[in-house]
């Protein structure tokens, strides 16, 4: 059962007394990535054989750190922005309209870019072309890495028996 009292009120606080909290500098395509395909529309630098032996690669692109293929920036910084889809593939990449299945459609691609101290970074996910909330594009030598989100441990099991898994 439930008990109402009566109590005094008690003022309300004015705009000036709320604590602020501080905007998020690091975009929402942050995060820990692992390649799981890729695309090749175009020219490319690489076979498909050595677009798939990156598969299973991971990416982390945190507020402190961003990683790949060995690269390791400690002073990352992110600048995420929409572009218009068509004459963005077109001009960057040389891609025909639907040139790039997994962003065919698209009127709009949301993508995020990495420098490394204020410098641009060159390692592989320098950029992120948002597919939707758990999947991205990695463009590298000619080809469309597909990321997806990852976690630094999985988990699997029922009692008695669980498996963990740990990356970092």
């Amino acid at each position: 059962p439930l008990r109402f009292v009566a109590t005094q009120a008690t003022a309300a606080h004015t705009a000036n007394q709320i604590s602020r909290s501080t905007a998020t500098a690091t975009p929402s395509q942050t995060g820990i990535w692992t390649v799981v395909a890729h695309h090749s529309p175009g020219v490319s630098a690489l076979s498909d054989d050595q677009a798939r032996a990156r598969y299973g690669e991971t990416v982390r692109l945190t507020a402190n750190v961003a990683i790949s293929s060995g690269n390791r920036c400690s002073e990352p910084g992110y600048a995420a922005r929409s572009v218009p889809a068509e004459s963005y593939l077109a001009s960057e990449y040389k891609l025909p309209l639907g040139g790039l299945k997994p962003l065919a459609g698209r009127n709009q691609i949301r993508l995020m870019d990495v420098s490394c101290g204020g410098a641009p970074w060159t390692a592989l996910g320098a950029r992120l072309l948002e597919i939707d909330r758990d999947r991205a594009l990695a463009p590298w030598d000619g080809v469309f890495f597909e990321l997806a989100r990852d976690r630094d441990f999985r988990a699997i099991g029922q009692e008695p028996g669980w498996q963990l898994e740990i990356r970092n």
